[in-house]
C-alpha cells in the first residue's frame, strides 16, 4: 500500500509525501520480518525491552534498521555515522538514507537537515529504487529460509 502510495506522489509531483510513503514502505517490510524472524533476534540488546522481548509495534524504524544490519537481512559497508563512500555503501547503507529522507516529515528535521533545500523528483525517484532494492533483499531472506524448510521437511519425510 505505502509503495503504491509512493508511486501515486511522484504521478502528484509531490516528492516529499513520496518519499514519506517509500519510508513507510520500508518500515513496513521490516516490521514483516521482525515477525518472520523475531526468533533469530533473541537475546539481542535492541530485541529487549525490560528484560522481556520488545512488542513488534514498539518499534523504531532505527532499531528495525540496525537490527537488519546486525543480522545481516540488509548488509552494509559503512560504520553509523561515517562519511558517504559509494564503492563501500550496500543496500543497508542506502535504508538508512531512506531513513533520514523519511525524518524530514517532521519540520525541526527538515529545518535543521535539509533547509532551504527542497526535496525534489530525484529524491523520490531514489527512495523509491532504495525501497524496491531492499525488498528484494529481504524477499531473497524469505525466499531462502523457505527452501531450507522444504528441504528439512524432504529430509524428515524421507527417514
Amino acid at each position: 500500500m505505502y509503495h503504491r502510495e509512493a508511486r501515486r506522489c511522484e504521478g502528484a509531483k509531490s516528492y516529499l509525501a513520496g518519499c514519506i510513503m517509500a519510508g513507510a514502505a520500508l518500515e513496513a517490510l521490516l516490521v514483516a520480518m521482525l515477525h518472520l524472524y523475531g526468533d533469530e533476534l533473541e537475546g539481542s540488546a535492541v530485541a529487549m525491552s525490560k528484560g522481556r522481548p520488545k512488542p513488534l509495534l514498539g518499534w523504531t524504524l532505527f532499531e528495525m534498521l540496525k537490527v537488519a544490519r546486525n543480522a545481516k537481512w540488509l548488509p552494509t559497508g559503512l560504520e553509523l555515522g561515517a562519511n558517504w563512500n559509494t564503492r563501500l555503501a550496500r543496500i543497508g547503507d542506502y535504508a538508512e538514507v531512506l531513513r533520514q529522507i523519511r525524518n524530514l516529515i517532521h519540520p525541526s528535521r527538515y529545518l535543521l537537515d535539509h533547509s532551504p533545500s527542497r526535496i525534489t523528483k530525484r529524491y523520490l525517484t531514489s527512495s523509491i529504487e532504495i525501497f524496491e532494492a531492499a525488498s528484494s533483499h529481504l524477499e531473497a531472506k524469505v525466499h531462502e529460509s523457505l527452501r531450507k524448510d522444504m528441504e528439512k521437511e524432504k529430509q524428515d519425510s524421507s527417514s
